[in-house]
């Protein structure tokens, strides 16, 4: 495995044992290669979210087996530097997130976003490690999608689940990382019934005004393959001409924005999804055919 290429992460359980599977693709060399992780403290990945920071793989979460019994939430991260990983504790969140919604600002801070019955938000330095106060969100919502927008100094967040009513969100919310001092609700007049769906990806080009939410699952939990496109400037919202190459969804968030692509582990298969922000040309890409290997 190339040691300076740079690596998506996405971590599995093994039978609803401890034992999780670290997959690590490759993105230079096109291969995937997978270790055994034993995770001593967790029984479950179920509630604890992901997120891809410069080859390293950061975990936040509690699950409803131990939220009783534990302070805040889990903090972990893993690192593919090493030759063999293992998970690396860090300092609990202040508030307890089951499957929150995760993105990175600025190469430095991790921003957590509510979750199962939760409506507080808030931030790891990683440079620091220490957690920040962010604002909360107008109503709980959880399995939602982030996307930082640094440009303009936004980050945007997508659909969810409410936990009130057990339906897909449709409205999207909006922090100024200049202020930060409370999420503003952007309410779309027409079609925002595309935007109603947990479990998606987004992206959006350099230069544009339009973001893409790809893949996710509707309020039946049918996963889908559309794609839907927010333009900024007029605050519309219209299904896109592009679609993904597969019905997908992303629960655990396993998504990377790498090399002016979107790689995306997709949920419950041993494929990735690219799409790449200079074209928009889409692979979906199985892992029987990434030389497999185990990682000494």
């Amino acid at each position: 495995m190339n040691v300076f290429s740079k690596k998506l992460l996405y971590l599995t359980q093994i039978n609803n044992t401890q034992i999780c599977s670290l997959k690590i693709f490759d993105i230079e060399e096109e291969k995937c290669y997978k270790q055994n992780i034993l995770l001593r403290v967790i029984t479950s990945l179920s509630g604890i979210s992901q997120l891809n920071v410069n080859n390293t793989l950061y975990l936040c979460g509690i699950n409803d087996d131990n939220k009783d019994n534990v302070v805040g939430s889990y903090m972990f991260k893993l690192s593919c530097d090493v030759k063999n990983p293992s998970p690396i504790f860090l300092v609990n969140s202040v508030f307890s997130h089951l499957s929150p919604s995760m993105t990175i600002w600025k190469g430095d801070l991790i921003i957590v976003v509510g979750g199962k019955e939760q409506i507080e938000c808030e931030g790891y330095v990683i440079s620091r490690a220490r957690w920040v106060e962010l604002p909360s969100i107008p109503e709980d919502r959880y399995k939602c999608c982030l996307l930082p927008d640094e440009k303009n100094n936004f980050v945007y967040l997508f659909g969810g689940l409410s936990t009130i009513t057990n339906n897909n969100m449709k409205n999207i919310l909006r922090l100024n990382m200049e202020t930060c001092d409370k999420w503003d609700m952007i309410l779309i007049k027409q079609n925002e019934n595309f935007l109603a769906r947990n479990s998606s990806v987004a992206f959006m080009f350099d230069n544009g005004d339009t973001i893409y939410i790809c893949g996710g699952k509707d309020n039946l939990d049918q996963e889908t393959e559309y794609i839907c496109e927010y333009h900024i400037n007029s605050k519309t919202v219209k299904k896109s001409k592009y679609s993904m190459k597969v019905i997908c969804s992303f629960d655990m968030q396993g998504y990377g924005d790498l090399n002016k692509n979107l790689y995306a582990f997709i949920d419950n298969s041993y494929t990735i999804h690219s799409i790449s922000r200079n074209d928009f040309r889409m692979m979906v890409i199985p892992f029987e055919q990434l030389s497999l290997e185990q990682k000494d």
